[in-house]
């Protein structure tokens, strides 16, 4: 039992030896395994007799592959030896026939066009010997068949190795940017007839489409007319709040055409917009006639054809109005008529939509073309 690692060790000098002889090194490695194994009762039976000092290269007992014995891991014992051999522990003949077994093999078929050709032209000059021989004192011309050149590519076995590449991910993010509604233009328009002296007046109401304003706020146009041509006014711009949960009065005082002459009309807004964007705004429109005025007994009275009301509760100034007339009794306007228009509507907002685009930017490309 104690030469069994020398005689280990020269079996795997044998499997070395024969991955040399053999293209498969697999089944070289497979044969020297199955030639260690069939030595291993002959070992044995040396081991009763033989005296330990005559065995060249016997190093004692407390040696590594002791273990390969009892255990028989061919698997570690080949991956161990390579060690030994790749480190330069082992002995130089080992390493040598390492070295050897590693390099390339090129190997050429009976087909190869490098033999073809060699064979071809040693059987032509078999054949005719004049085509290499120069008779003395006498020169003659003759003509041969040549192959042409041609490129051969030899692949051989290499050693694998490492590299370190980078397939890098590119991402490039653009924003498609839309408007919920038409920029510039008033939409979701709503109308109420406010009938003065009979005739089709009507007062107007719709949102304006202006992305462009602060969160906070929405811009509402306002008009009234009587449908005929020459209103003093026409469409009017409010910015109003998201938030204006009161009454109040907002923006100019339209003059449209509802007698012979313009006729004032205040208007007051009030509404909001809730969080999902859904906004609802009211406007009222009072038609404001001057008080009547009459004499007697050295004092005035004040009539009013239409409704008294007081406006400045909503914030409205009777100098927004021309002086010359009288407009007001005490706190209270003479509103001839009135009417209301209830709008609702999607507050108008830039919709971003982010096109992504993935572009791979592989760096690994050439190595695993190698493969």
């Amino acid at each position: 039992m104690k030469i069994l690692p020398a005689v280990l060790i020269i079996a795997f000098d044998v499997i070395l030896a024969t991955n040399l002889v053999h293209a498969d090194q697999q089944t070289s490695k497979d044969d020297g395994v199955s030639h260690a194994k069939s030595l291993i009762d002959s070992v044995k039976a040396l081991s009763k007799n033989a005296d330990v000092d005559t065995i060249p290269g016997y190093s004692g007992t407390d040696l590594p592959q002791i273990e390969y014995y009892e255990n028989q891991d061919l698997g570690g014992l080949e991956s161990d030896a390579v060690v030994e051999v790749t480190t330069g522990s082992a002995n130089e003949a080992a390493q040598f026939a390492y070295d050897q077994a590693t390099k390339p093999k090129l190997i050429f078929p009976d087909t190869d066009p490098i033999l073809v050709n060699a064979a071809t032209i040693g059987g032509d000059a078999v054949l005719n010997p004049d085509l290499l021989t120069i008779k003395s004192g006498n020169c003659a011309s003759t003509s041969g068949t040549y192959t042409s050149p041609e490129l051969e590519y030899c692949t051989a076995w290499y050693s694998p190795t490492n590299h370190t590449c980078n397939n890098t991910l590119n991402v490039d993010v653009q924003w498609d940017e839309e408007s919920n509604c038409p920029i510039g233009i008033g939409f979701s328009e709503r109308r109420a007839l406010i009938n003065s002296r009979g005739r089709d007046d009507y007062v107007y109401a719709r949102a304006f489409c202006n992305p462009g304003l602060p969160d906070d706020k929405v811009s509402i146009q306002v008009d009234a007319s009587d449908g005929d041509s020459g209103d003093c006014t026409g469409w009017t711009n409010v910015i109003m709040s998201t938030n204006e949960p009161t009454l109040r009065y907002s923006g100019k005082v339209l003059r449209p055409r509802f007698t012979d002459r313009c006729t004032y009309v205040p208007v007051f807004i009030k509404g909001s917009c809730a969080d999902n964007g859904d906004c609802a705004y009211t406007a009222t429109y009072h038609e404001v006639r001057p008080w009547n005025v009459t004499f007697g007994d050295g004092e005035k009275s004040y009539g009013c054809f239409g409704s008294k009301v007081n406006l400045d509760l909503y914030g409205f100034n009777k100098d927004m109005l021309p002086a010359n007339r009288t407009w007001k009794n005490g706190s209270l306007y003479c509103s001839y008529k009135s009417a209301s228009v209830s709008i609702e509507f999607e507050k108008p907002e830039i919709i971003r939509t982010p096109i992504v685009t993935d572009t791979w930017s592989n760096g690994c490309a050439g190595y695993e073309a190698q493969q």
